[in-house]
């Protein structure tokens, strides 16, 4: 780890503070939060556990020893589990010292070179690969961009890219977090490890976000294997060179030496991309194995028996997918307006209807826009024996064994059913004079404005005292910016509706909204 302030400082815990009416910023103190504090908010919290992926995992460094110091433990796991491990490091952490010459700050390049092999080794990591970056230590906000261009091709094809917490108060840190997040493929989870937020912060600081914290345990081995690996960086254990204080001292340490590692999941900003869908589909016709699998055969028939009513006269049902959820709704309406933003997706919903034997579905109104896509993409497949894992684990896309294919639907009744392209908020996707709206695995690919201005497109056409159906997998797909609590949070804040149903599960949360 590289000293934690561009600046030079005299101690290695300051940080500067500006005085009240002070000229200049001055260096006060900074007391080191007990780790008893951190321990005791996290027993309190109890954050869901981070899956351990057998896939690629690329951790991203501002300096070395900052992947070992904030997830040596959960690297060891993916390991152990499959997985491949990869890392990036920006910086040769050469400035550590800041008051030391060209020389000896090449010399130290060297060695926390040497010390980062060392402590692979340790962590029984030795094969794994590690890219050297070589930016100027101290300085990686001067050069971020090039630091975004240069992960680019690293994190091209990562399942999980872990890097330092973006709001870690170290500006090093914070610039490689950034950097990550803008380098990383849209449909890879990523997630942030705190390092100088532990001695730094307290837990009620505000800037901690806690709503997105998981966590992984480490046993007796994991947490000697951790503490061997940080043994190696002597450089940063040892006194300074000019005999001040170390870089890591040990009332620093020992907030890393605990049994939990801490990451913060890093959601998209943006609405999910329209290309990402296309991209699925054409990988896979049925990406998320919706036929078949029983955790959608489970959630369609939930939903069916959730419905307060049990014939509507006209639904509309944005992210239509596949349309085995739109057979449903078919037996129970008069009239039902299907749509998706993805042309597959709406082809596989019309030839759904028809093999249902039911009215064919109508190609009128393909009404196309800019806005983000509503099918239901949930990232990879899973295998097809994956285990379902429920709300606790961030990482998997899996919901449940696959099961064999049972009809979960008689056909359609309705006397007009039109499929069709469109997005959300469009009018086609949300037309005037329906009493059920339909939001399945849809709303939580959307930016929160945007959910708001679906949220007002629904008031707009809903007929009193229509119906509103919220249901999403309580998982977090990599492509959507928050996750199903969150989603349905923000439109259960609308006092322009009441709740009728409430349903949560380990899989999904569903709730069926009546419009006042």
């Amino acid at each position: 780890m590289t000293e934690p302030m561009t600046e030079p400082m005299t101690e290695p815990m300051t940080e500067p503070t500006t005085a009240p009416g002070a000229p200049a910023p001055v260096t006060d103190p900074v007391p080191v939060t007990p780790p008893g504090r951190w321990a005791a908010e996290l027993d309190r919290r109890a954050p869901a556990a981070m899956e351990v992926p057998a896939g690629r995992v690329v951790v991203v460094a501002a300096h070395p020893d900052d992947e070992t110091l904030g997830a040596a433990g959960y690297l060891r796991a993916v390991h152990a589990a499959g997985g491949s491990v990869s890392l990036v490091v920006a910086t040769d952490g050469e400035a550590a010292f800041p008051a030391s010459g060209p020389d000896a700050q090449a010399a130290l390049a060297t060695a926390r070179r040497a010390e980062l092999d060392a402590a692979l080794t340790a962590l029984g990591l030795p094969a794994a690969s590690v890219t050297w970056l070589g930016l100027p230590d101290s300085g990686l906000a001067e050069h971020e961009d090039a630091l975004v261009e240069a992960l680019r091709e690293p994190l091209r094809e990562a399942d999980l890219v872990l890097a330092p917490w973006v709001e870690d108060p170290h500006p090093d840190h914070a610039a490689a977090g950034r950097a990550a997040d803008r380098a990383a493929p849209v449909r890879t989870h990523r997630f942030g490890y705190p390092i100088w937020m532990w001695p730094w912060l307290s837990p009620d600081d505000p800037v901690v976000p806690w709503s997105t914290a998981t966590g992984f345990a480490l046993d007796d081995a994991a947490r000697q294997a951790k503490a061997d690996a940080i043994a190696r960086f002597t450089t940063q254990l040892a006194p300074a060179p000019d005999g001040g204080p170390p870089i890591l001292p040990p009332e620093v340490l020992e907030h890393f030496a605990g049994d939990l590692e801490l990451f913060f999941r890093v959601p998209s900003e943006r609405s999910a991309p329209a290309d990402r869908f296309a991209e699925l589909y054409a990988a896979d016709p049925d990406p998320w194995q919706t036929r078949d699998s029983w955790y959608e055969q489970r959630k369609r028939a939930v939903v069916a028996a959730c419905l307060p009513r049990a014939h509507y006269r006209h639904i509309a049902e944005p992210g239509c997918g596949t349309g085995q959820l739109t057979k449903v709704l078919a037996a129970r309406a008069d009239r039902l307006s299907a749509s998706d933003y993805t042309e597959a997706a709406v082809e596989a919903t019309r030839a759904a209807l028809h093999d249902a034997r039911g009215p064919r579905a109508s190609a009128a109104g393909d009404a196309r826009g800019p806005q983000a896509p509503l099918c239901d993409a949930r990232g990879p497949r899973a295998p097809a024996d994956g285990d379902a894992r429920g709300p606790q684990a961030p990482l998997s896309d899996a919901r449940g064994p696959r099961a064999p294919a049972a009809g979960d639907a008689r056909g359609p009744r309705a006397s007009g059913v039109a499929v069709v392209r469109a997005a959300l908020p469009e009018a086609a996707s949300l037309p005037h004079g329906v009493d059920l709206v339909m939001l399945s695995e849809v709303l939580y690919y959307l930016a929160p404005e945007a959910i708001d201005a679906v949220t007002e497109r629904v008031v707009e056409v809903l007929e009193p005292d229509g119906d509103l159906v919220l249901v999403h997998w309580r998982g977090w797909p990599a492509e959507a910016p928050q996750d199903a609590e969150a989603t349905h949070a923000r439109v259960l804040a609308d006092p322009r509706f009441r709740t009728l149903v409430e349903h949560r599960d380990e899989e999904f949360l569903l709730h069926v909204l009546r419009l006042r």
